[in-house]
């Protein structure tokens, strides 16, 4: 008997929410990451796909605390970010600081934005 499995967006950690990858972040003294995506949104889709699907860009998201942010579901939480266009991400330092994304990235580009420490 064969298995299969449908691709997934499964990190080291996912956080399932905000507040979520706060406290896993606090705890295991890493960075957020959080992309800010929407179900009907033709960019994000292809972001998903091409970027967030790639097997290096999950090595790389395995170093820090991630969430995918759906802004319909979790307006909440992008409101707070101040997200004005999807894709966006963000990566929230363990001293606070803020780096933005706008856009979708390819996966070599999202590795080295990743990689700005």
């Amino acid at each position: 008997m064969a298995l299969f499995f449908a691709p997934s967006l499964c990190y080291g950690y996912t956080a399932s929410s905000y507040e979520d990858a706060v406290t896993y972040a606090k705890e295991n003294k890493v960075n957020i990451v959080i992309t800010f995506t929407a179900t009907w949104c033709g960019p994000c889709k292809q972001f998903k796909k091409h970027t967030l699907s790639n097997g290096a860009v999950k090595t790389e998201l395995d170093k820090f605390a991630y969430y995918n942010c759906d802004t319909d579901k979790d307006s909440s939480t992008a409101k707070k970010f101040k997200v004005g266009s999807i894709p966006n991400t963000k990566m929230i330092y363990t001293n606070g600081h803020v780096l933005q994304s706008t856009g979708m990235l390819s996966p070599v580009k999202f590795i080295n934005w990743l990689r700005r420490l």
